[in-house]
């Protein structure tokens, strides 16, 4: 089973060792590029994901175009969808 690193974190440290703040915009996009990449590497479309979790398609492309919020249960949901494993980490 693959990874499926999605990291939620609240700040990054610099070099400094100061926090940096991480818009959510930015991990919402970077969750919806990792979930669309493994679906494509897994061979599979939009819609076979989309069925696999009884949801429509529109519902599906709105998560993975970060469209739409993702909650870390949809994360996990979607990850075994995709046959992987959703690593959730926070920093």
């Amino acid at each position: 089973m693959l990874p499926l690193d999605v990291v939620k974190s609240a700040s990054l440290c610099t070099n400094r060792g100061t926090p940096k703040s991480i818009p959510m915009n930015s991990l919402k996009k970077q969750a919806s590029e990792l979930i669309k990449a493994t679906r494509k590497a897994k061979g599979l479309t939009q819609l076979d994901v989309a069925q696999k979790l009884d949801i429509s398609k529109g519902t599906y492309n709105r998560y993975e175009n970060g469209e739409a919020n993702l909650s870390m249960e949809t994360v996990d949901k979607i990850a075994n969808a995709l046959g992987v494993k959703a690593n959730i980490s926070f920093h």
